[in-house]
């Protein structure tokens, strides 16, 4: 039947799939296994669990490949025994998708799982031996495929946080003797030199060199004797010797934080499941009820519908790539859904500290005017004017502020229960409320808004519970996460629609033209690649963020809100 086609389709996808998952060779792999730093031995039982996954996914890659070249070889030489012995490996790759159907099945409950397990027996008992090793194939490459990701995504925060130097050099003595962070105490003698990022705050004993904070490399200065540097700086040319003042708070938790995030759920990654585990069902009862018309090889295309529930592989693998990317600019995604309640923002309040910081100032005016020129969403059905505001601690600094800088208007409260009173009235009033802070008095703030944005020094990478962490005190990335937040919606709407496209096709071709279930597991997966394909952001970003524009002058007073 389609010995021919299954024959030259497996052949090439066999080599396809050595040739791409082989590319990096084993010089990369153990330089990649060198950035698992000291930080990553703190959790040894996740480490232990992802190590384990990683080495399950590989295997099931070898195993679908020798699945594929026995079953493609059966069918060639017309040696049915050669393809059956493909099962067992096809099984083996499978036995993580029996297991969930199991799992749903005694929930009492359909879902893709159940659907897979189904197809992959019906290609069992029917003897469909290369479409159910092509099926594998495609099963764990996929699954490879998302691993990487998570794989990119630890690598790159390590870069971006500055993790990876996790060992300096320390004088002991007249010599230099390499330390670990962890053991570096306040007093120590610390040797730097033009490329090194300085993981303390110090003061400068002997030397000097030019440095600059880390996504701040415009700002440029030149430390000498008894100069001070920041934790987070980098070294751009000369050699000193800094005196450890203060050690950071260690950054394993937020990197933890960040690590975890792409597996939360986003609005439409909850619509894709919650839909695609609705029509599960209805796909079981269509193979039943379309067998006996249409044959089982032809009824089996309806098992490889999903119906939005790849959305569970779909979302955190867009989540990977945007959390990686946006990194690299000093923004920190901790919750991959406050990108899309990003869109719906329609107030922005920002504390006074946050809009009065000497690096801010300068950009502040036309920072203030960009966001007041920034689209709305057309889904946003709320009447409410779009406003930005500053939350002060009196009258005069909240009349200053606004005047300065162009505000919609200001508020006074000193007290963050209050603060966070104050947000919450908002918000139960129909505004979606992006808080911009620092989360030292206005933690509770940032905890009640919808959408919170912690404004640090590069340096501090501790613990916080906002939504999003700006290390960039001048805010020039403040725009950047409101056009991330359009594109990620855009990205997870074509992740939701483009798969559940495919499938009406699949049923569409499966009903009008007679294709087969070899067909119908090519386009399931052709839409899944499709998205992620579409979903892949660049692995580099720009040197850094575009400046926001320079404000108007106004040609009258505006109007104030001061409440």
């Amino acid at each position: 039947m389609f010995v021919l086609e299954t024959f030259a389709l497996g052949s090439l996808l066999f080599a396809g799939g050595r040739l791409a998952f082989r590319r990096k060779s084993a010089q990369a792999e153990s330089s990649q296994a060198h950035k698992q730093t000291v930080l990553d031995a703190t959790d040894e039982p996740k480490q232990s669990q992802h190590a384990l996954t990683q080495a399950r996914a590989k295997r099931d890659l070898r195993t679908s490949q020798v699945a594929l070249g026995l079953a493609v070889a059966g069918a060639a030489l017309r040696m049915p025994v050669v393809g059956l012995a493909s099962l067992p490996a096809m099984l083996l790759v499978f036995a993580p998708v029996y297991g969930g159907a199991w799992r749903a099945l005694r929930a009492r409950r359909v879902d893709a799982q159940v659907l897979d397990a189904t197809r992959v027996s019906v290609c069992v008992v029917m003897g469909y031996t290369v479409i159910a090793a092509l099926n594998a194939l495609l099963h764990a490459s996929s699954q490879r495929l998302f691993l990487r990701s998570e794989e990119e995504l630890r690598s790159t925060l390590h870069e971006s946080m500055g993790l990876n130097e996790r060992l300096a050099w320390v004088e002991c003595g007249g010599i230099e003797v390499q330390t670990p962070l962890e053991q570096i105490k306040p007093g120590m003698v610390m040797t730097l030199r033009g490329g090194d990022t300085v993981p303390v705050d110090g003061v400068v004993v002997s030397g000097s060199a030019w440095f600059a904070l880390r996504f701040a490399e415009d700002r440029v200065a030149e430390a000498e004797l008894g100069d001070r540097i920041a934790a987070g700086s980098r070294i751009l040319d000369g050699a000193v010797s800094l005196r450890v003042e203060a050690v950071p708070e260690t950054a394993v938790t937020l990197y933890g934080q960040l690590q975890e995030a792409p597996l939360k759920q986003t609005l439409l990654s909850r619509i894709g499941e919650d839909t695609g585990g609705r029509m599960a069902p209805w796909m079981i009862a269509a193979f039943a009820l379309s067998t006996p018309i249409m044959g089982v090889n032809r009824a089996a295309a309806f098992l490889t519908t999903s119906f939005g529930a790849q959305m569970n592989r779909l979302s955190p693998y867009t989540a990977c790539q945007f959390i990686g990317f946006a990194s690299h600019h000093g923004i920190l995604i901790r919750e991959p859904l406050a990108l899309e309640l990003a869109n719906r923002v329609d107030m922005i309040i920002f504390d006074a500290r946050v809009l009065d910081h000497p690096s801010a100032r300068p950009h502040a005016a036309g920072l203030i005017h960009a966001l007041g020129l920034m689209p709305r969403s057309s889904t946003d059905a709320s009447t409410l004017p779009f406003g930005i505001f500053v939350m002060a601690t009196s009258e005069d600094q909240g009349h200053r502020l606004a005047d300065d800088l162009g505000l919609d208007g200001y508020f006074i409260e000193a007290e963050g229960g209050r603060r966070a009173a104050l947000v919450e009235g908002f918000q139960l009033g129909g505004r979606t409320v992006c808080y911009v802070g620092t989360g030292v008095r206005d933690a509770a703030a940032m905890n009640t808004a919808l959408l919170s944005v912690d404004v640090r020094e590069p340096s501090d990478l501790s613990e916080t519970q906002a939504h999003i962490v700006l290390l960039d005190p001048r805010l020039r990335g403040l725009p950047g996460v409101f056009d991330l937040a359009k594109l990620f919606t855009a990205k997870q709407s074509f992740n939701l629609l483009a798969p559940i496209g495919v499938d009406l096709i699949d049923i569409s071709t499966t009903v009008f033209l007679h294709f087969g279930l070899v067909y119908s597991v090519l386009l399931s997966y052709a839409g899944l690649l499709s998205s992620v394909a579409h979903a892949k952001m660049p692995k580099r970003p720009p040197v850094a963020l575009p400046k926001a524009p320079s404000p108007p002058k106004p040609s009258e007073e505006d109007p104030r809100l001061i409440t």
